[in-house]
């Protein structure tokens, strides 16, 4: 299970890097921020739907009352075709995820400041925090 966790958790880095600098998002192209560098070791546990939102992928938790814009590592390859992404790590294995399906993911919430010195490019205007940099555990139920 843990092998499989991180092949899922590189997938979904590998896939946001090529999509990054999105001019005019829509649900078939949306914003991926990434992270400068490969995965991040957080180990926090968010628990939501995802969701496509004023053009960004975010997690939300009605229940906890919480929305997160994820920031993707930049070790994956993502498509996204309006109704889901699909993630493929660097070992070939495709994830996909569809929007309104509920995920589990590990990682951190951290403050715009710092998200903004680690992205590779800028956060868009339209994609708002709070901001969950994606670590491992990537999966969907």
């Amino acid at each position: 299970m843990p092998n499989r966790i991180a092949s899922h958790m590189l997938l979904l880095s590998v896939a946001l890097l090529s999509i990054t600098a999105c001019t005019e998002p829509d649900s078939a192209n949306p914003n991926f921020p990434q992270l400068r560098g490969g995965p991040v070791g957080l180990d926090a546990l968010l628990v939501g739907e995802l969701v496509f939102e004023n053009g960004c992928l975010r997690l939300r938790n009605v229940d906890h009352g919480t929305d997160h814009l994820l920031i993707w590592p930049n070790t994956a390859e993502m498509t996204a075709d309006g109704k889901g992404v699909r993630v493929r790590d660097d070992s070939g294995v495709t994830l996909s995820f569809s929007v309104g399906e509920g995920m589990q993911m590990g990682g951190g919430e951290m403050p715009l400041d710092h998200v903004q010195r680690r992205v590779v490019h800028p956060i868009p205007s339209n994609c708002q925090g709070p901001y969950w940099f994606v670590g491992r555990g990537i999966e969907a139920y």
